[in-house]
């Protein structure tokens, strides 16, 4: 019966049409029975479905209009559909929640704690030369629409402006309208005429380079060319935006017929409703357009003026996502900021900035949750701890061993002067003598000192405790060189001029070496940083001169040029050589 039903739309189809089913049903009351209770509840809802958003706004009671039942979040939810309210005549608006909203409210909290000043978003200047400069080079990362790759490109080709320009850029870089770009942008440097259409349309367009991208560019078209009212203006919108065809039709006429008692030509007013209509495929709301640019503008002003406290928020999102969070580590050198290991004098719940520094939290650390961390917070400034052993004793029924062991994997404890694996070691046998007899004076309590871990050891600590290293990480002894001597990092690969020698620093991760026709080796190298691996070329002739240098796991210097191969950036060596710290 279950392939009979596949073959039909509708149970009840399947009744009306299938001679074999209905013999079927002829001799099987029960079947008969189930087949037309199952055709009777086809097709109706199958669970209560809430809205993520929407509200219901009425100026009476709502259980007036509606049934009404216990909802989500201790709110009441309406048991019609938002077509039957709306011909009630209710109005639903929808509430979106952003997480951005959320961070920029933590990023203001955070500029107050360290500085004492109060900034009012709504207030700030939205002509601020910092903060367009920023966007022209690129540093778009954690800004809310603008992080893409794709996003990034239109900005700096756009060379960015103003707010103007933001709110065309999230209009623009959807699917649909990103098919106008390169139009846009010859357009927007002279290298392309803008084709006239009429005066008051040309006028409405001219924001946008002659290109129609707003919904509200319909709806100002209509009112100025063609005579509507703004009621009449946003049915069009609305026709517009269905695509049905019998309305589009219907709108056609109107919007010719009212062209016509403009005194504007019929061939026009044709050609102008065919462009409307190729345009309802992709419209945006500039009003969204507008309110997600402000959020954009808001974001990229803290982080442009306030570095620190943007990064420090960025990063604390990203706890618990090594990936992201080495993506942030280098956003953050190139700020001039450092990444502090945790510390159990300094580190809370969050990052804590001391001048240029963000010491790791304390939350970040693997195995450690929120309430043994905030149990611990509160006795910190009453507890006298001078000694690993006394921050032990004051911590036993907040820490146990395994919270112990994280904090020292993580670096939280090398306050106490004392290496790794003697406290990893003296562990045992100071809880012991704790559980003993705490009453004991530690001063008894005579440490075992051990050599430290090799190197190897101590990344692993490290990485495990948090997910990725800070004390031990490979580029850490180079990262003032990069400032220093104008270095690059692969990442910054894309921001580099082609036809020119630059200097990459980055650690050599992969190498082939191949055998060209005449029998010469060449290489094909990887190059990466925290972020990126660049694939480089390393042709006969410079192999034979560095060969010997590339050796996989070492931090080196490159020098080079880029060149584009296939509209892909190429980066070719010339020299190979270590690093001169």
């Amino acid at each position: 019966m279950i392939r009979k039903i596949s073959q039909y739309d509708t149970i009840a189809e399947m009744l009306k049409q299938d001679a074999d089913v209905q013999n079927r049903m002829r001799s099987h009351d029960a079947l008969k029975e189930w087949l037309f209770i199952a055709s009777r509840i086809e097709s109706l809802p199958r669970h209560v479905s809430t809205h993520a958003a929407g509200l219901i706004l009425s100026e009476q009671p709502l259980i007036r209009y509606t049934a009404i039942q216990p909802g989500l979040n201790t709110l009441y939810q309406t048991q019609y559909e938002q077509a039957d309210l709306e011909a009630m005549g209710l109005l639903k608006m929808d509430f979106l929640g952003l997480r951005n909203l959320s961070m920029i409210e933590a990023v203001l909290a955070l500029i107050e704690h360290d500085s004492g000043k109060t900034l009012d978003v709504h207030h700030l200047p939205l002509d601020d030369k910092h903060t367009f400069k920023m966007l022209r080079q690129k540093s778009t990362t954690g800004i809310f629409q603008l992080e893409s790759a794709g996003m990034r490109k239109l900005i700096k080709d756009m060379q960015i402006k103003d707010f103007n320009d933001i709110q065309i850029v999230l209009a623009l870089y959807r699917p649909g309208p990103m098919e106008s770009i390169p139009r846009f942008l010859n357009r927007r440097f002279n290298k392309e005429k803008i084709k006239p259409i009429a005066k008051e349309v040309d006028e409405i367009l001219a924001p946008t380079q002659g290109i129609l991208l707003y919904q509200e560019q319909i709806m100002a078209i209509a009112v100025a060319f063609a005579g509507y009212s703004f009621n009449e203006a946003d049915i069009l919108r609305r026709a517009v935006s269905k695509k049905d065809a019998e309305s589009l039709e219907l709108e056609r006429k109107n919007f010719v017929k009212n062209a016509l008692n403009q005194g504007k030509p019929e061939k026009l007013a044709h050609e102008i409703y065919d462009y409307i209509v190729k345009f309802a495929n992709y419209g945006f709301n500039k009003s969204h357009s507008v309110a997600y640019g402000l959020i954009a503008y808001w974001m990229a002003y803290l982080k442009a003026n306030y570095p620190a406290q943007f990064i420090a928020v960025l990063m604390q999102n990203a706890l618990n996502n090594a990936d992201l969070m080495r993506h942030y580590i280098q956003e953050m050198h190139e700020y001039g900021l450092r990444l502090g290991k945790p510390s159990i004098h300094k580190s809370g719940l969050q990052f804590h900035k001391e001048k240029d520094v963000l010491h790791y939290p304390l939350l970040g650390i693997k195995n450690l949750g929120k309430s043994s961390i905030k149990a611990f917070m509160e006795i910190r400034s009453s507890s006298k701890y001078t000694s690993f052993s006394t921050f032990v004793k004051a911590t036993r029924t907040i820490f146990n061993r395994r919270h112990l062991e994280f904090l020292i994997y993580a670096g939280a404890c090398d306050d106490f002067k004392l290496n790794k694996k003697t406290m990893i070691e003296n562990l045992s046998p100071l809880l012991n003598f704790l559980e003993y007899d705490e009453s004991l004076d530690l001063g008894d309590f005579v440490y075992t000192e051990y050599p430290e871990y090799d190197p190897q050891t101590l990344k692993k600590m490290e990485s495990d405790a948090i997910g990725f290293n800070i004390d031990y990480d490979d580029f850490k002894p180079f990262e003032p060189l990069v400032a220093e001597r104008g270095y690059l990092w692969p990442t910054s690969l894309e921001q580099a001029p082609t036809r020119k020698t630059i200097t990459i620093i980055g650690k050599l991760t992969n190498i082939k070496v191949i055998e060209t026709k005449t029998k010469k080796a060449m290489a094909f190298v990887q190059i990466s940083d925290r972020i990126t691996d660049l694939d480089a070329v390393c042709f006969p002739d410079t192999y034979e001169k560095f060969g010997s240098k590339l050796e996989k796991g070492l931090v080196l210097l490159f020098n080079g040029m880029v060149r584009m191969k296939d509209d892909r950036r190429q980066f070719i060596l010339d020299k190979v050589s270590e690093i001169d710290v």
